[in-house]
């Protein structure tokens, strides 16, 4: 994983995490159903062994019954007699059904049903001769060896049967503490295995944000050599431009005059290179000066700020357009800057609109929370929308410079300025339906 992102290492890492999720989860619905199934088997044995012991008491109240009708001659015993010999066939047939499971209890149960069966024959008997000899005989062969040892062999049986279910339980308890600790183990395991994982997804991130903070402190550096080298170069570029425009202006005045039409169209284009060479020079020192000043924020009445350029701009570029001002909030700022962000952003309001017959200029806000939201919108020429994300990059224009002048570098300032301001800035624009730029201030 070494040459993996962050991103990746985390994602993988969250595939590794779900997987043993998805283990732990299985691990319980298995242990479940075991545990289920152990305790069907432990209610089934369970129930065997009380079914056994059932029938052993029926079998002795059988053999009371037959006794005492013996004795004393009293049919209500017969009856008795009948109805225990039916409890018993039925205690046999569960029996049976709840050793289903087990050939040799099954062996067992079938050796009972004789053993039973026998019993039933032999109180038969019994009841026969009292009624055909009397009770002296019927007793006589109730003392017999053959009653007795069909209640030995019944007894003997039901404890073989009870035996074996009492072994059974032991082996299912056995078997479901042995799961429950197998179960124990790969949940602890898995856990362990989810926190090391954690751990060292924590671990990456806490190196990833060293080596993140390590860039950006060198990030920052470079930027602030960046712009102290922009700045050193601007301003050693401005003294020749300004020298040649300087140069220009006494040429101008003295041998103009005498140029012809190729020589006067040859100098414009000369002069206005010069020019377009010098306010990408002075927007380059701008970028700069304002990339390495601190914020000075004092309460700025932003209706004033507005009124101001606006005037200014009538003075120093004369327009047509009209200035729909609505009623502005006070706002902490750094004056200086946002005076720059108000000039870039009222010029290209009024450089954009000029070709249309009644250009405005449209400033208002909104607010929302902490948060201030004005606004500047024209009815100029407007931009594609597709081409938003060449808006506020240097350099970047989205009209030809025979159409509008300029150099590409005034919204990406302006941008710069609100950022530092921890704002946002934004733009909505339709082709030939004007532009509306958007800037949020906190407060």
């Amino acid at each position: 994983m070494k040459n993996f992102s962050l991103e990746r290492k985390i994602m993988v890492s969250f595939l590794i995490v779900s997987a043993a999720f998805a283990l732990m989860l299985y691990a319980f619905y298995y242990s479940t159903r075991q545990v289920k199934a152990t305790s069907e088997k432990v209610k089934q044995s369970q129930e065997a062994i009380r079914q056994s012991e059932q029938i052993l008491s029926l079998s002795l109240d059988m053999t009371v019954n037959s006794r005492e009708y013996l004795l004393t001659g009293d049919e209500q015993y017969l009856d008795l007699f009948d109805h225990t010999v039916t409890n018993v066939h039925a205690g046999i047939d569960k029996l049976y059904s709840l050793t289903s499971d087990n050939q040799v209890q099954q062996r067992r149960v079938d050796k009972l049903e004789q053993l039973t069966a026998n019993r039933v024959a032999f109180a038969e008997k019994t009841i026969a001769l009292k009624d055909a000899r009397g009770t002296d005989a019927a007793i006589k062969m109730v003392n017999t060896s053959e009653g007795r040892h069909i209640s030995d062999s019944t007894r003997q049986i039901l404890r073989s049967i009870s035996s074996e279910e009492l072994k059974m339980l032991a082996g299912l308890e056995a078997e479901s503490e042995s799961s429950m600790n197998s179960f124990e183990k790969v949940l602890i395991t898995l856990v362990a295995f989810i926190d090391i994982i954690l751990i060292l997804v924590g671990l990456m991130i806490f190196q990833n944000q060293k080596i993140r903070s390590r860039y950006e402190e060198q990030l920052q550096e470079s930027n602030k050599e960046l712009e102290s080298f922009s700045y050193m170069v601007s301003h050693d570029l401005r003294s020749p431009v300004l020298a040649m425009l300087g140069f220009m202006r006494i040429v101008k005045k003295k041998y103009e005059p005498g140029f012809d039409e190729e020589q006067k169209e040859m100098f414009g284009h000369i002069k206005a290179s010069a020019q377009r060479m010098n306010a990408i020079i002075e927007d380059l020192l701008a970028l700069a000066k304002h990339g390495r000043e601190k914020l000075r924020p004092v309460p700025v009445d932003m209706n004033e700020l507005f009124k101001k350029v606006w005037s200014n701009m009538a003075d120093s570029m004369p327009h047509s357009a009209t200035l729909e001002l609505g009623s502005l909030p006070v706002v902490e700022t750094d004056i200086s800057m946002m005076e720059q962000v108000v000039v870039n952003l009222c010029s290209n309001a009024i450089k954009y609109s000029s070709r249309n017959e009644k250009p405005v200029v449209t400033v208002g806000f909104s607010k929302e929370k902490d948060t201030t939201t004005y606004f500047v919108k024209d009815n100029g020429a407007g931009f594609d929308m597709k081409n938003y994300d060449r808006l506020f990059k240097a350099f970047q224009r989205l009209h030809h410079s025979n159409e509008y002048e300029g150099t590409g570098i005034g919204l990406l300032l302006v941008k710069r300025i609100i950022e530092m301001h921890r704002g946002k800035i934004w733009a909505e624009s339709s082709p030939g339906e004007g532009a509306t730029f958007y800037f949020s201030l906190p407060g």
